[in-house]
């Protein structure tokens, strides 16, 4: 046939996609596809092209009055694309289609429409097999209803294939969700298909050989008395009806029910087989038939499968069939893992009643009790020595030998009862070395490694790489530096040079609010050093100190178009942000000296950054200062003690070259004061119009409360709004608003009705930059933290961890609000920041740098508060216990305040006992007392039955 002939054809087949006739495709394929094959193909793969695929129509809509149809970036409407899918599955070979994921959606709807079945019976496509395996193989959620897969099977298109049939068997799709459906019409559906036998003779079967989610499996269906909608378990109806019905073996399910428990699934698929063989009431025979499955129970995961597996060996143990040495083979390992304390504590019992019926193997019993020891927790351990004491095993050398090995992990007074198998040194107990702790912070040197500044154009183009890939602020200070400092080291292509590193900044985000401002300063410079760069305004008051690295670029680019020479006055000299006292004298000296303008918020960061070191290098170049900078140097050095603040006219005569308002240049005055002497009284400034802002007159110390918080949400059964859950979080009342300069630092975002999420720090960076800017005072830093990140246990992020690693620097000292802070950070929900806070702990215990005394009413604090897990804090703390003794004498300190410190009315917390057993433990390793306010707080609880025998132990008369 001519191509005249086939241009018809395809005209035709156009036609019917414009008609949306779908009625009329079947009658075409069968009439004009035979001979056209090839061209038709390629005109469905165009035609899906074009009216198919997702596109940006907004440009040029190719449709009358130039609209964009409702169906968005797509030509066909829905008629249009079935119509062009379906001729594809009829026609397209394995290869044309196999990337399509359309048919795959068409094929999970071919029960629901005749004209569906009638076009594949046609076209018997051969890829239908091949495509839906590679699409189950990738995704195993990704598989056809398992109805489908019947009637592909029933037509011959494709083979049964257990795997992906059990997949889609198990996910159970033949629900109709446009009709409402009613509790009589799901078990009607549910049991007809149980009258099909290949369902329950050849696939259900195989729901036991592949892992599935048949547990998750329900329908929804409408309650006979109300509005609400019920889920209805699908499987746990099934499996009780093929039982019920004998259309399934008992044995046949039992054994693999029960072999599922040891395999590498889902824990809910396990739990979902361990209820059903609950419900069925197994029988001693039945178990013993399959005890060996049982047995190995023990060394499965999770900690559910070995729990189970005792309770169904407690009733069988009495059993003539039982296998003894089998068993106690199989359970032996478990005695070791210290996660199934639970079950362990189970298995004690069921081993004496078993020592008393079968005396033969008490030595065999002992010696797997004996392991309980290795696991270092004190009412294990006791009820394990009781078990020991009961079987009386003590002319067993191995016996003693394995017990005697355990000796490092005893916990408590346990020595005593195990006295009979212990060697004779062991059982002497040592008097404690004793060991003081005294709180004694020393302070440490800060300016110990310079900063090396880029001399060449090489060490400019590594530095730009340094500040992109570096969480550290001092690597785009140094870049700014090059910036203001080495322009002359840029070559005549600098661009072209910069261009990789350009590229690379437009395509990443960092979800660091400095860090994103550098990138903006960056994107604008590295083309042009000569670009306009246009800061964000800040129109909606004082800017967060997380945006203050902004202002300092704005500062940058200023001094860069005009031209000027000079670095930052806040730029730091060693690492990791401070500044040396001559250099910072030295840069002001070259301001003056060549009136270079002096920006008040650099001057501010320059003097919160410069510590007293090298005083007496810095002190000859004091006097070539002029005006009123020198007064204020001199009180920065400590030359000079008291503060001297002048009238607006007088500040203005004195510091002529000082950028900015009255108000920002008696802020550097508060500034220094609050450096040099964080927790210091200035009277001074009563009267200025910042005298009721945070950190000024008086150091800032709130009040931290609890208060009750809760979140609200509808209830979609009973359409009301409920409370979902409540909690306690930690709380403040911030001062008054009143007027806060841009430079005034310590005092920024500690105002009124303000919680603005630019406030919050997120993340690890963000602290690193917050503290840079003000090292020597880490008072407002802290507090941020406490009401941003500390509210409740569970709220903590990673800025946390930044914290704490600032907590380990040098300079870092503790007040009342950083106490809380660090404390929080042991009750975090987030275990890596509960495993840094152990290792700081270690570390300032061993520096002598934390007073244990405060750091325990912090903790008794945030515990007589509901803050957080207490079990979080317990195993954070427990994990100094034996570092050193000097960390068990801090433990016992720690434990001890928080005790005598503990406000609790109505019942102990969940885990206390827990606590009590570390305290108990360490009371005896340190050979220490409890306090008088320690014992007189247990003593209200001696009678509580979960710690009356700890605190007998513990409160000795």
């Amino acid at each position: 046939m001519d191509d005249l002939a086939v241009q018809d054809i395809l005209a035709e087949y156009d036609q019917l996609i414009k008609t949306r006739n779908l009625d009329g495709l079947l009658p075409f394929l069968k009439e004009k596809s035979k001979g056209h094959e090839v061209a038709l193909r390629q005109h469905i793969i165009d035609a899906k092209a074009y009216w198919v695929d997702y596109t940006n129509l907004a440009p040029k809509p190719d449709f009358p009055g130039g609209h964009v149809p409702y169906y968005g970036g797509r030509r066909g409407d829905d008629q249009q694309v079935e119509l062009i899918i379906l001729s594809a599955i009829a026609l397209l070979n394995k290869k044309d289609i196999q990337r399509w994921h359309e048919p795959f959606d068409f094929l999970q709807r071919i029960n629901q429409s005749k004209l569906y079945v009638e076009l594949i019976e046609w076209a018997k496509p051969k890829w239908i097999e091949p495509y839906i395996l590679q699409r189950f193989r990738g995704r195993g959620l990704n598989v056809l209803g398992y109805s489908v897969l019947r009637t592909l099977e029933q037509l011959g298109l494709i083979s049964y294939q257990p795997a992906m049939f059990a997949r889609s068997l198990s996910l159970y799709d033949r629900w109709d969700y446009r009709v409402e459906i009613l509790e009589k019409d799901v078990v009607a559906v549910l049991d007809y298909s149980l009258e099909d036998s290949i369902t329950w003779q050849r696939d259900i079967p195989e729901l036991f050989n592949y892992e599935t989610f048949l547990y998750a499996t329900t329908v929804r269906y409408k309650s006979d008395t109300g509005s609400n909608y019920i889920s209805f378990p699908i499987w746990e109806y099934l499996y009780q009806r093929l039982l019920s019905e004998n259309k399934m073996n008992r044995h046949f399910f039992i054994e693999n029910a029960l072999r599922i428990q040891t395999k590498e699934w889902n824990n809910d698929l396990k739990t979902f087989y361990r209820k059903r063989l609950e419900e069925i009431k197994l029988e001693t025979e039945e178990l013993i038939e399959c005890q060996e499955l049982v047995f190995s129970f023990f060394q499965a995961n999770p900690v559910p499968v070995p729990a189970f597996g005792l309770d169904l060996c407690k009733k069988m143990y009495t059993h003539s069939g039982f296998d003894l040495p089998s068993f106690l083979e199989w359970i032996s390992p478990l005695m070791l893992r210290a996660e199934a304390k639970k079950v362990i504590k189970s298995v004690l019992p069921l081993l004496e009643k078993i020592a008393k019926l079968n005396p033969d193997f008490r030595g065999s019993i002992a010696a797997i009790v004996a392991d309980v020891l290795s696991i270092p927790e004190m009412l294990l351990q006791e009820r394990a020595a009781a078990a020991l004491q009961k079987l009386s095993v003590f002319d067993s050398s191995s016996l003693k030998e394995r017990i005697n090995a355990y000796v490092p992990q005893f916990q408590g007074n346990i020595k005593k009862a195990l006295a009979p198998w212990l060697d004779v040194e062991k059982t002497i107990q040592a008097e404690p070395e004793r060991i003081i702790y005294q709180y004694q912070p020393l302070k440490e040197k800060l300016l110990t490694q310079a900063i090396q500044l880029p001399v060449t154009w090489n060490d400019i183009l590594f530095q730009v790489g340094k500040c992109i890939n570096s969480n550290e602020p001092q690597e785009a200070e140094i870049l700014l530096h090059a910036f203001l400092c080495k322009r002359h080291l840029f070559p005549e292509d600098y661009p072209a040079q910069l261009s990789p590193y350009f590229k690379q900044l437009e395509q990443i985000y960092f979800d660091i609010n400095y860090k994103n401002d550098v990138k903006r300063f960056l994107l604008c410079k590295l083309p042009d050093l000569q670009a306009d760069y246009q800061d964000r305004h800040y129109k909606y008051g004082v800017p967060s100190v997380l945006d203050l690295m902004e202002k300092l670029l704005a500062i940058t680019a200023e001094k860069m178009r005009q031209q000027s020479q000079f670095s930052l006055l806040c730029e730091p000299t060693h690492l990791p942000y401070w500044i040396e006292p001559k250099v910072l004298l030295s840069r002001i000296i070259a301001y003056q000296e060549n009136k270079e303008p002096i920006h008040a918020l650099d001057l501010s960061i320059a003097i919160a950054r410069m510590c007293r070191e090298g005083i007496e290098e810095a002190t000859p170049l004091v006097s070539q200062i002029k005006g009123h900078l020198q007064i204020l140097l001199k009180f920065c050095l400590g030359l000079e003690t008291k503060i001297h603040l002048h009238d607006e006219k007088s500040l203005e005569q004195w510091m002529p070259n000082l950028k900015g308002n009255h108000f920002e240049k008696l802020a550097l005055w508060a500034v220094a004061a609050r450096t040099h002497d964080p927790a210091g009284t200035f009277n001074e400034f009563v009267g200025t119009p910042f005298q009721k802002e945070a950190f000024v007159v008086e150091a800032f110390r709130p009040q931290f409360y609890f208060r009750a918080a809760w979140e609200d949400g509808m209830n979609y059964n009973s359409r009301q709004i409920e409370r979902l859950k409540s909690w306690e979080e930690l709380a403040i009342d911030m001062p008054e608003a009143s007027f806060s300069p841009t430079n005034l630092l310590y005092s920024l975002t500690f105002h009124q009705n303000r919680d603005r999420w630019s406030d919050h720090l997120y993340n690890q960076a963000s602290v690193f930059f917050w503290h840079s800017l003000m090292p020597q005072n880490p008072e407002p830093l802290s507090i941020r933290l406490a009401i941003s990140s500390c509210q409740n246990g569970d709220f903590g992020r990673s800025d946390m961890q930044g914290f704490l690693r600032i907590v380990d620097r040098p300079e870092f000292w503790f007040s009342d609000a950083s106490m809380l802070v660090f404390a929080c950070c042991f009750l975090q929900e987030r275990k890596e920041t509960r495993f840094l806070a152990t290792e700081v702990l270690i570390h300032l215990i061993e520096k002598r740098k934390l007073d244990l005394g405060l750091f325990g009413e912090k903790l008794a604090f945030l515990i007589s508060g509901k803050y957080g897990v207490l079990l979080r804090c317990v195993d954070a703390l427990a994990a100094i216990k034996d570092v050193s003794p000097i960390h068990n004498v801090a433990l016992f300190m720690i434990l001890n305040t928080a005790l005598a410190n503990l406000k609790m009315e109505e019942k102990l917390p969940l885990n206390f006992k827990k606590l009590l057993e570390h305290y108990l433990d360490i009371l005896v390793k340190t050979g220490q007392k409890p306090t008088e306010a320690a014992q007189n707080f247990l003593k209200k609880w001696q009678y509580s039955p979960s710690v009356k025998n700890l605190i007998k132990q513990i409160v000795k008369p």
